[in-house]
């Protein structure tokens, strides 16, 4: 019986596969970084940045000046499921609040992977300066 149970587990390995949330980035008109983070998509941070403008990159640089979470502000957002939008109470303290994203595909930017990007584009409450008008995914490993 021990003999079986060897070859079973050489013949069919266990298996663990670990996906984690990249982040989201994205500028306002105050030139502060928008970043939705952790492995979970748990956090948004906000960020005075030191960096030429139009410049992405994967690791930010500046000052914090805000950390929210994403739970609070954007309540039912999860990005594990397949949602198409993200609608953030307008009574919430980050730069999101109010507004409501279109989560697509972009044939026009690319991941750090060279890929499509999955973006965030802002189709409600998107006045105000502190909003960004578009968040770009990256993805956790290419």
């Amino acid at each position: 019986m021990r003999l079986l149970a060897l070859v079973f587990a050489l013949l069919f390995p266990w298996s663990a596969y670990a996906v984690g949330y990249g982040g989201a980035f994205g500028m306002n008109a105050l030139g502060q970084e928008i970043h939705i983070a952790d492995e979970l998509a748990n956090s948004l941070f906000v960020y005075w940045v030191d960096k030429p403008e139009g410049e992405r990159k994967r690791q930010w640089q500046g000052k914090t000046i805000g950390k929210f979470k994403i739970s609070e502000e954007c309540p039912g957002w999860d990005w594990a499921q397949d949602q198409k939008h993200i609608v953030c109470l307008p009574t919430g303290k980050s730069p999101l609040a109010g507004a409501t994203y279109r989560i697509e595909e972009s044939n026009k930017i690319k991941d750090v992977c060279g890929n499509n990007a999955k973006v965030y584009r802002c189709i409600e409450g998107c006045d105000k300066p502190v909003v960004p008008k578009l968040l770009v995914e990256e993805p956790w490993e290419c």
